[in-house]
This record gives C-alpha cells, structure tokens and sequence, in this order.
C-alpha cells in the first residue's frame, strides 16, 4: 500500500501522485500531519505487507522519532529503510571517492552556543549537512554570524546542538538533477534548476544519464534514494548530495513508471 502524505502547500502534487496510482491500479490511503502540534493523522487500522510512504520531511522525522513506540511506525520506518549517517554529507563527502561538489567545505559540528558566532569575511552558501534539513539552507553574508541567520528562522542553539553544518564558497551551476536508483539502477531521472531558476522541462541529456549510472555504481546510501548533480561552469558534472527518495520531489520524472518499478521492487521482497 501506498502512503501519501496530504498537505494544502502540495495539493497538486498529490493530484498527480493520486492520478499516477489510480491508474496504475495501486492500492494508496492518505494520511495528514501537524507539524506544530507534532502529530501524524493516520488509519491506524490499515494493514498490508508492505508501504511505501511519501511524507514531508516533518512527517519522517515523527515517524523516525516514535518507531520504538508504535506498531505502525515502526512498520513505516521499517520500509522507508532511512539511515540518516548515509545520508549525511559529512559521511559521505570525507568517506567516499566520488566527485563532490562540496568537497572542500568547512563543516562544523555545533556543540556549544559559542560555535554559532562563526562568521567568514566573504559569502559562504550555508546548509546542514543531514538531508533532514534542520534549517533552510541559504547565503551567509559576509561577517553575519551564524546565530543571526538561524534566529531569522525562528531557530536557537537547542534546534541545532550536536548537528553539523557545511559551508562552502558559492559556485556558479549551469544545471542541475535529480537522479533516483533502486541499488546501482538508474530508474528515474529529471533536470529540475538552470541556472538557479526551475527548469519547468526536465530534460536531460546522455552525459548526465551515462555519469549518473557511473555514479551510481559507487555508494548506495540505502536500497532506493535520490542522487542530485550539477554541471559546473567548467562542464564538470559533480554530486550535489542524497536524499531520502520517499521525501524527494519528483519533478518531471515519469511518475507512473518510477511507482511501477519501485512497487515491483517492494513486492518482490515479499
């Protein structure tokens, strides 16, 4: 069964989403969450052997953080598969030989209320390095001090103590994608930025497919996620990061057979 979180902010996505299952004859229920009051709306009646779940980043850290406490949760967190140290840049980047393109960033584990007040003396893009974004990632302004930007947030040193931040020189990027991979297999693919702007097409050419399936051979944060690259200005294709594909956008990836092939997939681990 297919899992879809409903929200207002992505009403049309989850048309589409609900469109796509409908005619793949899939069977799908939705369920709601309530990030302010952290609580997750859901048929806790439901029973099926497996789910495949698309929640908002909110909506997996609930599940994440109660699976030791609830059936059903543990159930969902069991077929998510998340392991959030694969997902996290600073793993990865220090620990696998692939073309990164925030291999030389700083990162900063913040552990006391004084790591907030690093500043540079020149812009610096700024991001946690867990793709279960902590904050918005955004620009650093040159000798704004890192306290300033989380506050601008609505967020204090008790939201991101023991997380570790990246920073990095800001890079100009002709374009950029989203690669989805059940193991070493390229299943869906979009062009989603260009040049900073969203690329509404998503079209992609061979160079990117052929250097996703090379890459793609090489570390497999878990049995189905999300690979992002980038052409740089110097036509260098680099991984921008991995993500958990259940809370990954889709972009312009064929939807009905990227849920085909990823609902085989579960069901032949039955």
């Amino acid at each position: 069964m297919w899992l879809i979180e409903h929200t207002n902010l992505m009403e049309r996505e989850t048309l589409k989403i609900k469109n796509c299952l409908d005619f793949l004859e899939f069977k799908y229920d939705f369920f709601g969450f309530n990030k302010k009051e952290d609580h997750i709306f859901i048929n806790n009646d439901i029973e099926d052997d497996f789910y495949i779940v698309r929640p908002s980043i909110s909506a997996l850290k609930y599940i994440i953080k109660n699976k030791n406490n609830n059936e059903l949760m543990k159930k969902l967190s069991d077929d998510i598969g998340y392991l959030e140290n694969n997902f996290d840049q600073n793993y990865y980047v220090n620990s696998i030989d692939l073309p990164f393109l925030n291999q030389d960033s700083l990162f900063v584990t913040i552990k006391s209320k004084e790591d907030l007040f690093i500043s540079f003396d020149k812009d610096k893009f700024v991001k946690p390095t867990s793709d279960l974004k902590y904050f918005n990632a955004g620009i650093l302004q040159e000798r704004k001090t890192l306290n300033v930007a989380l506050e601008e947030q609505g967020l204090t040193f008790e939201d991101i103590k023991g997380k570790t931040i990246l920073f990095a020189n800001k890079q100009n990027i002709l374009g950029e994608y989203r690669c989805i991979f059940i193991g070493d297999k390229l299943i869906g693919i979009s062009k989603y930025l260009e040049g900073g702007e969203l690329d509404i097409l998503g079209h992609v050419n061979n160079k990117i497919v052929n250097v996703a399936i090379d890459f793609g051979k090489k570390y497999h944060p878990a049995e189905i996620y999300t690979m992002d690259l980038c052409e740089t200005e110097s036509g260098e294709i680099k991984i921008v990061e991995y993500n958990c594909w259940n809370t990954s956008g889709l972009y312009n990836i064929n939807k009905k057979e990227l849920f085909k092939k990823i609902n085989d997939y579960y069901k032949s681990k039955k």
